[in-house]
């Protein structure tokens, strides 16, 4: 059990290893859902949807459509959420009474259970204190739909802001972060640009932009892109849950809590509340007697965004939730209440009291770090750098074996459907052929029979067809055998809409022996130019959406995977379904075409591979030092998929650091001071320094554990 678990015990705190977070980011023109959960106190990616929208009429439908993409790659249900808000969401620095209320009705819509709000400057700032290890300073840059919001970030705090609600371009931008100078000399040379992409139009004007301008030295841009901003907000929900960041940094400030109230929990929340409710009247209401304290900074970091939520001075906290919210709650239950020792008249009782508490709260804290406190000794080494090749062997449902250099796998397939259209290009002319009747002359002395389709052309070169089959008596003497029939010509077309009486010859027989004459009016023949298929069109439909398909199986393929490492160069494509709605030729303006694909792929935990790489380079290095996982870096990685297996071979490098016998070590170091516990690491002559860090860093530690399961090493290059 850690120590937050035993602290969450005795003060009544719910477990929340497996409690599921909601982070919904709100732009002028996006909604953003994360869903995550805790993993070794810190932030584990459980999902993420977006959606815009162009109206609030469809906000909350958007809202719900983002949060269900999320929640399919989550599979989970989620309802503690916690919005964060961009500038245009607050009126004075207060939320406005739309934003409230729209809040409150998405929430009771989406069945969700709010428990806090924090503007976006304020959520970045917790996201770039965590992953960059430093207080930040620089200009955040929020731009989206007709409105760009400037904020200048310093020492932890939103100190000024300005905004503009018009079209937004690289010269309005220049002009807002200049009126963030006022009397400074100078601004941070960092820009920290969301709500719009690296590669938009105008994500490429700030990056190319000459800002000598403003700044003294050419600033640093770097764009937030809409993952990392709903993960910013996502942050600030962690750190206000812990109590201090995801990553061990220490709290600075907590989520603005929608309304104060005295249940509100240490984590700045409201249970058991309707707290949009609250929020929304809290305009005309008188606040319970809290003091206005003029600047409101009660939440994920100081900003410059005010007025957002009275803060309640810690004298006016009861002492029973003192208690709840300190990590000694549960022995500051047996401590005297100071203040009716200290409202006697006796001089000596308050003496003695005052050396009751002192004692009791010695002992307290001497206590709680004797069962809570566990030691984690960094020791830091200078590593043996060695490269080494490798071949190793992923086996679908095969087991680990070093001795064949072979990890396990499985099979993963993601798949994909859709349909996409085309405008078509191909032209072709259509109509009605001429149609009419024909008197066909037999010259020669014996009967004559011609065939269905036989051809008869005109002396302008237009052809026609007999429709029957015709039999032609010989001549009669001078007079020749004659016999009617109907032709049709062979062209669509006004061509062959030919007068009576013209002439026709046969194209397989001589004019001599036989020859035809229109008896009537040949009519009937028209002609049109359409859109058909061609097989150009078909092909490039089939290109795009199969790139289309196989990026979405891919990606589905890579969430089915999870944290497994899935090879791109290693993924079998293909086309498992495909229909075209038309056929070559046929004639259409629009080409539709459905299709589905997979995705198959074997994929593999990293840290099995790393775990079978160490085993095989120990075997070859010097017994005094040793490979850990952790040192190796996969520097060139080359793969190839067979039948239910996956070939590996590349290259390694590797720190390589003394072997410690931990054991020992910890049995030479326990219950030791930290002075001596140091000095007996370094008089090994393998360590250059050794820093030990305590969980939790209570006061009154002055020593190591004396439980050596409580002690762990940490070795550093």
């Amino acid at each position: 059990m850690s120590p937050l678990d035993f602290f969450g015990k005795i003060t009544g705190k719910k477990e929340k290893k497996n409690t599921s977070y909601l982070a919904l980011a709100l732009t002028p023109d996006r909604i953003l859902a994360y869903i995550w959960n805790f993993q070794d106190e810190q932030i584990k990616n459980l999902g993420f949807g977006h959606k815009s929208y162009q109206n609030l009429d469809v906000l909350i439908h958007q809202a719900a459509v983002a949060i269900d993409m999320a929640g399919e790659q989550a599979k989970v249900d989620v309802t503690k959420a916690v919005f964060g808000l961009s500038n245009d969401w607050f009126e004075d620095g207060d939320l406005s009474k739309q934003t409230t209320k729209l809040l409150k009705q998405m929430s009771q819509e989406l069945e969700l259970d709010p428990q806090a709000f924090v503007p976006l400057p304020s959520s970045i700032n917790h996201l770039l204190k965590t992953e960059e290890a430093v207080t930040p300073n620089a200009i955040l840059v929020g731009i989206f739909n007709e409105f760009c919001e400037v904020h200048l970030l310093e020492n932890n705090s939103v100190v000024k802001t300005n905004v503009s609600k018009a079209q937004i371009n690289i010269e309005k931008i220049e002009k807002l972060i200049e009126q963030l100078k006022d009397q400074k000399d100078q601004l941070p040379a960092k820009l920290i640009v969301y709500g719009v992409s690296e590669s938009s139009p105008l994500g490429e004007k700030i990056g190319n932009h000459d800002w000598k301008n403003i700044f003294i030295h050419e600033p640093k841009v770097e764009f937030l892109d809409e993952n990392e901003l709903v993960r910013s907000v996502a942050y600030a929900q962690a750190a206000d849950i812990l109590g201090f960041e995801p990553t061990g940094a220490a709290k600075t400030s907590q989520a603005i809590p929608l309304q104060p109230h005295s249940s509100a929990n240490e984590l700045g929340f409201v249970e058991g509340e309707d707290i949009l409710s609250k929020q929304e009247t809290s305009a005309t209401e008188e606040s319970d007697g809290l003091e206005e304290t003029g600047t409101k900074e009660n939440y994920a970091v100081e900003s410059q965004i005010q007025n957002l939520t009275p803060t309640v001075p810690s004298e006016q906290l009861s002492k029973e939730k003192r208690k709840s919210i300190s990590p000694l709650g549960f022995f500051a239950s047996i401590i005297p209440d100071t203040g009716s020792l200290f409202a006697l008249k006796s001089g000596k009782k308050i003496v003695i009291g005052a050396i009751v508490v002192i004692i009791l709260f010695l002992l307290a804290g001497f206590a709680a770090s004797f069962i809570l406190t566990k030691a984690e000794v960094a020791i830091k080494v200078t590593p043996k750098p060695q490269e080494e090749e490798f071949i190793a062997t992923v086996a679908e449902g095969g087991s680990f074996d070093p001795i064949r250099s072979q990890i396990p796998g499985s099979s993963v397939v993601g798949v994909a459907d859709g349909n996409q259209k085309l405008v078509t290009t191909g032209t072709k002319t259509i109509g009605d052929p001429a149609k009419g009747e024909v008197n066909i002359f037999n010259w020669t002395t014996a009967p004559k029979t011609f065939s269905q389709k036989t051809g008869i052309i005109t002396k302008n070169g237009v052809k026609f067809s007999l429709d029957f089959d015709v039999e032609i008596a010989s001549r009669s003497a001078s007079t020749p055998g004659q016999a009617k029939t109907n032709a049709t010509a062979v062209e669509v077309g006004i061509g062959g809409n030919i007068d009576s009486g013209t002439d026709f010859t046969f194209q397989q027989f001589d004019a001599i022996s036989y020859s035809a004459q229109a008896s009537s009016t040949f009519a009937g023949g028209s002609e049109r130019q359409t859109t058909v298929v061609t097989a150009e069109d078909m092909a490039k439909l089939e290109k795009s959406l199969t790139d289309t398909l196989f990026q979405k199986a891919k990606e589905d393929l890579k969430n089915k995977a999870g944290g497994t490492q899935v090879q791109d160069d290693a993924t079998l494509l293909k086309i498992t379904e495909k229909q075209f709605d038309r056929k070559l030729d046929e004639e259409t303006a629009i080409l539709n075409l459905d299709m589905q694909v997979e995705a198959r792929a074997i994929v593999y935990d990293e840290s099995e591979l790393k775990k079978l790489l160490t085993e095989i380079l120990q075997k070859d290095i010097d017994e005094k030092l040793q490979a850990r996982p952790e040192n190796i870096d996969i520097i060139d990685l080359v793969t190839k998929q067979e039948e239910g297996k996956l070939r590996l071979s590349g290259k390694i490098k590797a720190d390589l650091v003394p072997k410690f016998n931990e054991e020992d070590l910890k049995g030479k170091i326990a219950g030791k001071s930290i002075k001596s516990a140091r000095a007996t690491i370094l008089e090994t002559g393998q360590a250059s320094d050794v820093q030990i860090n305590f969980s939790p860093n209570l006061p009154f530690i002055f020593s190591l554990p004396r439980n050596k399961e409580k002690i762990s090493f940490k070795i550093e290059t």
